[in-house]
């Protein structure tokens, strides 16, 4: 699940777009739902590891208004979501640096620290 908070005027929405198909590889981005509070999510069962994406904020027709601006953000790891059952993005717009991933987990898992604000290991046993 993708998630961020953003403001829009009234017809707009927020979208997250990527490289990869269930991002529309930098064609047409994913609408996300508006919850309370000016949130926005997406549930998306996303299958080829890694891939790069962004927030787009678009109008009703689905035109592109702005592109965040700042570098593609990187979800690079495959390793972590082979152990778990779901993994939730939370962003900041235009603060890749202040990205948070959380783990809903199948069963426990050890071991797991975080490289950097882009990827997550899991050290070697």
């Amino acid at each position: 699940m993708f998630n961020i908070n953003y403001k829009t005027t009234p017809g707009n929405s927020v979208a997250v777009v990527g490289s990869c198909k269930e991002l529309g590889e930098w064609e047409h981005g994913a609408k996300m739902d508006w919850t309370v509070s000016n949130n926005w999510k997406i549930e998306l069962d996303i299958k080829n590891m890694p891939f790069e994406y962004k927030y787009q904020i678009i109008d009703s027709t689905g035109r592109v208004l702005i592109w965040e601006a700042t570098q593609n953000r990187m979800f690079l790891t495959n390793a972590i979501i082979d152990q778990s059952r779901s993994v939730t993005i939370n962003d900041v717009w235009e603060q890749p640096s202040n990205t948070h991933v959380e783990l809903k987990r199948k069963e426990n898992v050890t071991g797991l620290k975080r490289a950097n604000s882009k990827d997550w290991e899991i050290p070697s046993q």
